[in-house]
């Protein structure tokens, strides 16, 4: 079926129009977000992604106009454009979450919490500097104590290489602080 004759039924009849869109462009848009918005952000998150996508793509039906290029163009496009967004989102959130990790308080000098909170700044910031996966592996499993199966599945990998990410971070980290921690 050519790209004029998928826009028709996707106009005239759209519930047959887009089943024939899905079969054709959703591994395209899938591949495309997982692609670049994969190491940071959630499973879910890249599903909501693709489905945003595709009800945009319907939405703005009218405004594909094959003179200025093909269908599977735009579907790239607004795909590329959407896991960037997602990505930015993503790393911005991890971010602010690493942020977030509790100083340690009580009945202690000054002077312990400020080396206190010095320690906690730089292991925050060697926190920042591992990969965006690793990061977010360190900070799920060890701050907010998720399980390395939920960590595994949202992130779309196996459990064994959440184990293996976070012990090798976790070395990083030791050797970059003097194995303070």
């Amino acid at each position: 079926m050519d790209e004029r004759e998928l826009l028709r039924l996707m106009r005239e009849e759209p519930e047959r129009g887009m089943r024939l869109f899905l079969e054709q462009y959703l591994r395209l848009i899938w591949s495309i977000v997982a692609g670049r918005a994969g190491g940071v952000a959630a499973e879910q998150e890249i599903e909501d992604c693709v489905s945003t996508v595709v009800y945009e793509l319907y939405r703005d039906l009218d405004k594909i106009e094959l003179s200025r290029g093909t269908i599977k163009a735009y579907v790239a496009v607004r795909a590329r454009r959407a896991a960037i967004d997602l990505y930015s989102s993503s790393r911005k959130e991890c971010a602010r979450r690493a942020e977030e990790i509790p100083e340690r308080k009580g009945g202690i000098q000054p002077e312990e919490a400020l080396l206190q909170k010095e320690e906690r700044d730089e292991l925050l910031r060697g926190i920042n500097e591992l990969g965006e996966q690793d990061r977010e592996i360190i900070l799920r499993k060890y701050f907010y104590y998720q399980p390395t199966k939920q960590i595994a599945k949202d992130l779309g990998i196996r459990p064994g290489t959440v184990d293996t990410r976070a012990s090798r971070a976790l070395d990083k980290l030791r050797r970059r602080l003097g194995g303070r921690i």
